[in-house]
């Protein structure tokens, strides 16, 4: 299945996409988004994450394996977090 950036998808097809990634990431931009759901479901299903310090992600319990927070713009961090989980 194919999905444009404006087409959104159900919650079982969303957790299928999830699912399948290795690492997660969520590049936002500005420092008022306070959460993401999708991040929720990719702390939930395990999976690697690389996050801009949202309050959900400093505030996520038992998960310091999970990944690695990054400033909000800094495009060099992210990519650099994102290689430092795939070599592991």
């Amino acid at each position: 299945m194919s999905c444009s950036s404006t087409q959104f998808v159900d919650q079982p097809t969303l957790i299928g996409f999830i699912a399948m990634c290795d690492v997660y990431v969520t590049p936002y931009m500005n420092e008022a988004q306070m959460t993401s759901g999708t991040l929720a479901y990719s702390f939930g299903l395990g999976k690697a994450v690389v996050s801009n310090a949202l309050l959900a992600c400093r505030r996520a319990p038992g998960r310091t394996d999970a990944g690695t927070l990054v400033p909000f713009g800094d495009s060099s961090a992210i990519g650099a977090a994102i290689g430092s989980l795939l070599v592991r």
